[in-house]
């Protein structure tokens, strides 16, 4: 059903042998995540959906906080950050 349609939902070009194959994979899985999830929101109803929205929230801003820690850890603290950006951006500025 995958090769029928002629789009493969992965990446690496249709030259390569498997293509089809890992895009099969990918569409199982994009089945069974969307199965799973209209399980749970048509047993748990609304309050299901807004709980597990939530979470996902909350993971969200954890993981965005601790990324943005690890980038401005990694070019030298919130000083330097902004000088990067100056040089990066004052030849398209001015």
């Amino acid at each position: 059903m995958v090769k029928w349609g002629g789009v493969p939902f992965t990446v690496g070009g249709l030259e390569a042998d498997n293509v089809w194959v890992r895009s099969a994979n990918n569409l199982l899985s994009i089945g069974a995540i969307v199965s799973v999830t209209v399980l749970y929101s048509t047993t748990g109803g609304l309050r299901s959906v807004v709980a597990t929205d939530l979470v996902q929230f909350g993971i969200g801003i954890v993981a965005s906080g601790a990324f943005a820690w690890v980038v401005v850890d990694h070019v030298g603290g919130l000083a330097s950050l902004t000088q990067h950006i100056q040089k990066q951006f004052s030849a398209a500025v001015g």
